[in-house]
């Protein structure tokens, strides 16, 4: 793997943490073959990223970004710290590690949980793409968070279903059902007709895996759980 391939699949695993998940299904297969490819051909593999990243406008933006950042972070090192060999390629130990990288990342079903795992077992670590990815990972669980809070916002100041939510918070629905799935599976949201009791001690009460919430017609509000997640009784400073 030379260095502008090594540049691209970087760029294009750091943009996958940004775009907002699920991906559609016909994206999410295009993905997962460039993960297949990656093991028989890299550099066929490679060559798919560019046509995939320019159809996709949003991707696009969060691709060259990475690029970007890329290149400065490199241009900010000495040459030497790249383990470059004297034909202009990676060293074998280090293209394994960035495939493996790869693989765990374009396989997953949540491309920013994935990267955040791996990034905090990488602490400390000066390589380029290592603190580029744990950039990139910090921003986008920061806007992650930021729309939690929104949603549980929401919904403390009145029960709404996702419909609901993603209309008056200008969300895209399917990410928004992602988010309340989540957070139901947390026990800080649950069904505005459940019993008081399993609000208030909603730890106590196993979840029902069967239980499905219909964007249309399940309202929702906040347990106890999801209201101390908003109001902390002790802040960290």
């Amino acid at each position: 793997m030379n260095i502008i391939e090594q540049t691209t699949l970087q760029a294009f695993l750091i943009a996958l943490t940004q775009v907002e998940t699920p991906l559609p299904q016909q994206l999410k297969q295009e993905v997962q073959a460039i993960a297949g490819d990656l093991a028989s051909n890299p550099s066929h593999a490679i060559s798919k990223i560019a046509p995939l990243v320019e159809k996709n406008p949003q991707f696009s933006k969060f691709y060259q970004t990475a690029r970007s950042n890329l290149q400065r972070q490199y241009r900010s090192q000495e040459r030497d710290k790249f383990s470059i060999n004297g034909g202009g390629s990676l060293a074998l130990e280090e293209s394994r590690s960035l495939e493996d990288i790869a693989y765990k990342i374009l396989y997953s079903n949540d491309f920013l949980a994935t990267a955040q795992q791996m990034v905090e077992k990488m602490q400390g670590s000066q390589d380029s793409f290592v603190k580029t990815l744990q950039t990139a990972v910090s921003d986008a669980q920061a806007k992650a968070d930021l729309k939690t809070i929104s949603i549980l916002k929401a919904l403390e100041l009145r029960p709404l279903t996702v419909e609901n939510l993603a209309y008056r918070l200008e969300m895209d629905e399917e990410q928004t059902y992602q988010i309340v799935k989540r957070l139901w599976q947390e026990r800080k949201i649950d069904s505005l007709h459940e019993s008081t009791l399993r609000k208030i001690f909603p730890f106590l009460i196993p979840r029902n895996q069967s239980s499905k919430i219909d964007p249309t017609n399940t309202y929702l509000t906040t347990t106890s759980l999801g209201y101390f997640y908003l109001h902390p009784i002790i802040e960290v400073a």
